[in-house]
């Protein structure tokens, strides 16, 4: 009964509106909630690399040794890359019809002003300016040296996801090739993959009073201010983000073929999980359990959720193209057909090379596609920094959707491919 409780939905809105609020007129004690919330996400964590090893393992195990691998691949790639260009190309096309940076009143461009001016400490000042010293680099290059691991235990004492996950994926096609001895360790990689999955439904369970002591932090370290003054940027960002869910929902509820009322119920945990943790991949076994409950193929689930993570970087792409677009307009910048162009190829390519990354890492990247324009985003990132925790849960629950309806699209339903078979038995008993 408690378990139901401390699961249901009301439950975690409840706890994230109480932590705000708390954060407001209570914000003397948002230490103590800053070390809550950092030992419940540190938990969270601790399982997401033994759960991506194991799943992808068993995945591509079983998907190599399936004659349809090839159709799969392709069809990953294609949806990855048209996903990601059709998200982009929305966000380009609302910041060009709405302008949400430019004719700004001059009492917010003072807001600005004082917020950037006020920011005089050294440790800042050196991380406004280092994201910017290294935009001059060959993207190519510096994502191929982000994929290729030279220690894979180096990368995965440090956490890099990209990395392992490349490490791993070259394991598992290997591992189909070997037959002596590659089922048991097969076995044991799902077993372990089962043991995180239900490890980490036990730390849900601390959800809410973790989601409470998040929201507090959030607000008592950044106050309102910020989010005034970056409203239209924040605005901008939600509509396009809400627009996308509901599109991804759809996807989901067309492919599932059950009603949406089920496919609502079924993203429910990874959504919240999403929006109190801004971690897509401590959602991946919420993910995986979701697009399984709903019929889709659990070994194609166990894959997909898991690429998804790495590659499908849906959050960041649009997040690169709509901050750099809203930079451009509130210097005043005007912008050509193939200016928003060369913005959203490069939002591709610095989407792929943040895998791995969060929070203000995440963010520095848009230097590397402002700087392409000749936009100083370094004298704006302490404005996207102050409403990070927004923007940062739009982009993880924006994330976590999308690639659930990546899976959607590619996985096949299992209920279906089981239909036939009792279709010819109980046709076999009446006979």
């Amino acid at each position: 009964m408690l378990g139901k409780v401390l699961a249901h939905p009301l439950t975690m809105v409840a706890a994230i509106v109480l932590g705000i609020l708390f954060g407001m007129y209570v914000p003397g004690y948002h230490e103590p909630l800053q070390f809550i919330s950092k030992v419940y996400i540190d938990l969270l964590k601790m399982l997401v690399l033994p759960f991506l090893v194991s799943a992808i393992i068993v995945s591509v195990h079983r998907l190599v040794s399936n004659p349809a691998a090839s159709r799969h691949m392709s069809k990953i790639v294609i949806y990855v890359l048209l996903g990601q260009l059709a998200v982009g190309s929305a966000g380009v096309a609302y910041m060009v019809a709405a302008q949400p940076g430019s004719n700004m009143a001059t009492a917010t461009m003072q807001a600005f002003g004082r917020l950037v001016e006020s920011d005089a400490s050294a440790e800042t000042r050196i991380s406004l300016l280092t994201p910017y010293a290294g935009s001059h680099e060959n993207v190519a290059i510096s994502l191929i040296m982000r994929m290729v691991p030279d220690n894979i235990f180096s990368s995965l004492s440090a956490g890099d996801t990209l990395k392992t996950l490349i490490f791993v994926l070259f394991f598992g096609i290997s591992l189909a090739s070997v037959r002596k001895g590659s089922n048991s360790l097969v076995d044991a990689c799902e077993v372990t993959s089962l043991a995180c999955q239900k490890m980490m439904f036990w730390v849900l369970y601390a959800l809410p009073f973790a989601s409470f002591a998040l929201a507090a932090d959030q607000v008592a370290s950044n106050g309102v201010e910020p989010f005034k003054v970056m409203g239209r940027f924040i605005v901008a960002l939600s509509v396009v983000a809400v627009v996308l869910m509901f599109l991804c929902i759809t996807v989901i509820w067309f492919k599932a073929k059950t009603s949406l009322a089920d496919v609502l119920r079924s993203q429910q945990r990874p959504f919240f999980v999403a929006a109190a943790t801004r971690s897509t991949v401590a959602c991946m076994p919420s993910m995986t359990f979701a697009m399984s409950e709903l019929g889709f193929s659990k070994a194609m689930s166990e894959l997909l959720v898991p690429l998804g993570t790495a590659l499908f970087r849906v959050g960041p792409v649009v997040y690169y193209c709509m901050a750099t677009i809203f930079i451009a307009q509130l210097y005043g910048r005007n912008m050509s057909i193939p200016d928003y162009g060369l913005v959203l190829v490069a939002s591709l390519i610095v989407g792929f090379s943040s895998s791995g990354m969060s929070g203000i890492a995440t963010i520095s990247q848009t230097t590397i596609v402002c700087s392409l324009m000749g936009l100083p985003f370094e004298a704006a990132l302490v404005l996207f920094i102050a409403v990070e925790p927004v923007c940062d849960t739009l982009r993880t629950i924006l994330a976590v959707l999308s690639i659930d309806s990546l899976v959607a699209l590619i996985a096949p339903l299992e209920r279906e491919a089981c239909e036939p078979a009792l279709a010819r038995i109980t046709a076999a008993s009446l006979a």
